[in-house]
């Protein structure tokens, strides 16, 4: 083979070849620049919409990752490299990855989700996912939530959109109810309103919520007694609210009831007030028959 053949030979190689990686470099850099600016103005449009910036962020790089893919395809099949086999490992490898990553994709899902839904925010108190809290921090996979006992707890995402979300912020006014029994024969529907008036200037209690109702009878009455107050406040009315209530059952067993209802009030009358007329002469009466 003379130098003249050979050249011409691998002129005829060369020349296509070249023409078809100037091809697929320009194809590569426009490819790219019109991903970036895509991308630029998806992240300007979810911004305006005022989606989260975490969330913002992970959806303009999924999306350009998968366009950079396509391109990258494109480029291949511009030089002349087949690329359905490199489609047919990428699915593999795809179908692969998603299996072994399901409980992360599932915790990515719902963690997509309570970004855009926002069933709880930074700052609520909330019980969901088995864990009662404040949360500290939602993040794509998982959230952070500081218990009541002050323990920092990290939970899966998909666990709380698979139970109950109950937010104790969302309402600006919180209900407190306390169930309690009181003997059976007491008098207790002429207290009620003393009780009630003592419940109401709990400091922090709205005004015009404190309210005694009857919700049992089945034997002993069961009385319920609730107010409301600002979530902050909670637990403090409610402390107020179960030693106000103690004492009320206290002067009722003053009063006559049955043992083990606490001791008697040094107040004239207690919370709830007097001791019904004619239960000193009933135990005068008692004390004489007894003597005879």
């Amino acid at each position: 083979m003379n130098i003249d053949s050979f050249l011409k030979q691998a002129q005829g190689f060369l020349v296509p070849a070249l023409i078809s990686l100037a091809k697929a470099a320009v194809l590569w850099y426009v490819g790219r620049w019109a991903i970036g600016l895509g991308v630029n103005v998806m992240r300007k449009s979810l911004t305006h919409n005022k989606l989260d910036a975490t969330l913002i962020r992970y959806i303009c790089s999924i999306v350009a990752g998968l366009l950079t893919v396509f391109l990258a395809l494109g480029v291949l099949g511009v030089v002349g490299i087949e690329t359905t086999s490199f489609a047919a490992i990428a699915a593999g490898a795809g179908l692969a990855i998603g299996a072994a990553w399901s409980g992360m994709l599932s915790n990515f899902a719902a963690g997509v989700f309570m970004i855009v839904m926002r069933p709880f925010k930074v700052g609520d108190e909330v019980e969901a996912g088995g864990v009662r809290g404040t949360v500290k921090e939602i993040g794509l996979f998982a959230s952070e939530i500081d218990s009541e006992e002050k323990v920092h707890t990290i939970v899966g995402n998909s666990k709380f959109l698979a139970g109950k979300i109950s937010n104790f912020s969302t309402n600006p006014l919180r209900l407190v109810a306390i169930d309690f029994s009181v003997p059976t024969g007491t008098p207790f529907r002429e207290r009620m309103e003393r009780l009630e008036h003592t419940l109401q200037a709990i400091e922090h209690v709205e005004p015009k919520t404190a309210e005694i109702k009857i919700v049992n009878f089945d034997g002993a009455p069961v009385l319920r007694a609730s107010t409301a107050c600002h979530q902050k406040d909670y637990e403090e009315v409610r402390g107020a609210m179960a030693d106000h209530i103690e004492r009320a059952l206290s002067d009722i067993g003053f009063a006559g009831a049955p043992k083990g209802l606490g001791e008697a009030s040094e107040d004239e009358g207690g919370i709830l007030g007097e001791a019904p007329e004619g239960g000193e002469e009933e135990g005068g009466k008692k004390e004489a028959g007894e003597e005879e």
